[in-house]
């Protein structure tokens, strides 16, 4: 009797539970999964170099923004599977060029990546800001002084 009832509470105590497997868990499928984890310290660096647009300021030149914004910028880790080593994903922080042409006026812009919003390996505009340069100066930045400069050049 007495083993009946610990059965029975141990029932009770421990309930009902139902899992089902989604194939990407590959943990609980028997899959060998390897978990990289970044260090506080490299995420702080990868987030640094995405804030640098907010060193810019309009007037300074092509020269010093390319400075401040730098060559490349770091949108990642993966594990060099000879050494074990965490090697940073670089990436060119300018990603596209053009040329705005309106009577003698010429505008560069530059439009560089700033910041990674979804990690799907594709490059959309919301990560990307663009600079606009004239006579080798910064005269504006964002997607909103594109549009209304674009939108002037029209008319």
């Amino acid at each position: 009797m007495r083993k009946i009832l610990i059965i029975f509470l141990g029932v009770i105590v421990s309930g009902c539970v139902s899992m089902e497997i989604e194939p990407q868990d590959a943990v609980l499928t028997g899959k060998v999964v390897e978990v990289v984890v970044i260090e506080p310290s490299a995420q702080k660096a990868v987030a640094s170099e995405t804030t640098s647009i907010e060193k810019v300021y309009l007037g300074m030149s092509e020269r010093d923004v390319s400075r401040i914004m730098g060559d490349e910028m770091v949108v990642g880790y993966q594990k060099n599977i000879k050494t074990g080593v965490l090697e940073k994903i670089n990436m060119g922080t300018i990603y596209k060029t053009e040329t705005l042409k309106a009577g003698e006026k010429v505008y560069l812009i530059k439009y560089y990546f700033t910041s990674i919003n979804k990690a799907d390996g594709i490059i959309s505009e919301d990560e990307l800001t663009p600079l606009v340069f004239e006579e080798n100066r910064l005269v504006g930045s964002g997607w909103t002084f594109l549009f209304r400069l674009k939108n002037e050049l029209s008319f």
